[in-house]
């Protein structure tokens, strides 16, 4: 997350940068080596997003395989005082 945000800020500054570049020259170069840097900023950030996902739903895989074993009657109380005769 931290990654993706970062690229993000760049982008802007990279934004003001090229503004910059209409006065200052090399500010043109700076901008382009802050752009590449933010958008593996960005992809890096994604790709590990990715991978934290895939981790989380594993577990979500691995109950929705087993879930043929799990009885969802069992333990449950079979109460009838609610109700009541009028």
């Amino acid at each position: 997350m931290l990654l993706t945000l970062a690229g993000l800020a760049r982008t802007i500054v990279c934004c003001l940068l090229l503004g910059l570049a209409l006065y200052w020259e090399l500010a043109r170069t700076v901008a382009v080596l802050i752009f590449v840097a933010s958008i593996l900023s960005m992809l890096a950030g994604t790709g590990y997003y990715i991978a934290e996902i895939n981790v989380a739903l594993s577990s979500v895989r691995d109950e929705a395989k087993y879930h043929h074993l799990m009885d969802s009657r069992e333990g449950e109380e079979h109460r009838h005082d609610w109700q009541h005769n009028l």
